[in-house]
């Protein structure tokens, strides 16, 4: 059991419900998160992403995320005609501050959410896709964390179909490095294992079916709540009136390469064991899966 007794109570977090989005990246988690944070009900971080628990417990085989936040702070800064001004209104600033010093004071990361509670809050909620890397010692942390302000937490993971999933997240790759040729590189990157470890469904379930109880978690399909036929699940588990449909996506990859029959069918037997895994973990899986 960690040593949690550094941490200050906060009331205003007191008997509230925490929904922790963990991912999967490319499932639709910012449509999620805009999704829910429009409700009244709702405390939601501006930033979606917090990196808090990644950047306690680095991921191996991934870049440290304690630069993150450092950086966030200057850009907002450095665009601001009035730097003094801009902290005083600018919400998202406000949470790149809090942001930072979360890195030396895990207190900062309640103080940021109590910070927001209004009377009618009964959710707060944070989604860092990165979360789904952690392992089963950093679950544990996660899961004592929030027992210390009587919250009661909720674990998001989105899954969307492995082979659209994986290729939505390699075309995101091009975003960020415009000399990948997708249709000529798509074997070595998938050989990352910066990438196909986030494809790896099956040790992600496996371990928050490990860290967490069964009422704990929520395991979704973006394909079912885009078209809103999951969403009275995810308001029963959070206690908020019925989330109104919305087709609306957001923060779709940029790049449209069409995936190739050939290599649709060389990366769905790549992934076949987590179809296998989610069929008999979850049962019925949606019909946009590619079965």
């Amino acid at each position: 059991m960690p040593d949690l007794t550094h941490l200050r109570r906060y009331p205003e977090l007191e008997g509230k419900t925490f929904l922790l989005g963990i991912g999967a990246m490319k499932c639709a988690t910012s449509w999620v998160f805009q999704h829910v944070a429009q409700m009244p009900e709702v405390a939601a971080t501006p930033l979606k992403e917090l990196h808090f628990f990644n950047a306690k417990f680095p991921p191996k085989g991934h870049p440290p995320f304690t630069a993150r936040m450092t950086a966030l702070v200057q850009t907002y800064l450095a665009e601001a005609p009035d730097p003094v001004g801009e902290v005083a209104t600018n919400s998202h600033l406000q949470a790149a501050i809090d942001g930072l010093q979360m890195l030396y004071d895990d207190n900062a990361f309640f103080g940021h959410f109590a910070r927001m509670a209004q009377a009618q809050t009964r959710v707060f909620t944070e989604i860092t896709p990165q979360y789904a890397l952690l392992d089963a010692q950093a679950f544990g942390y996660v899961r004592a964390f929030f027992q210390t302000q009587g919250l009661d937490l909720k674990v998001l993971l989105v899954l969307r179909d492995p082979v659209a999933r994986l290729w939505s997240h390699l075309r995101s790759l091009t975003q960020e490095d415009p000399t990948i040729d997708i249709l000529r590189d798509w074997q070595t990157l998938v050989r990352q294992r910066a990438v196909i470890e986030r494809s790896d469904y099956m040790r992600t379930i496996r371990t928050l079916d490990q860290g967490f109880d069964p009422d704990q978690l929520i395991i979704l399909f973006s394909e079912d709540l885009v078209d809103g036929r999951s969403l009275p699940a995810l308001s029963r588990a959070l206690g908020l009136p019925d989330l109104p449909p919305d087709a609306t996506r957001q923060n779709q990859t940029q790049d449209t390469t069409a995936l190739p029959d050939a290599v649709r069918g060389q990366l769905r037997h790549l992934l076949a064991p987590q179809y296998t895994f989610c069929q008999d973990r979850l049962g019925a899986l949606p019909a946009a899966w590619n079965l």
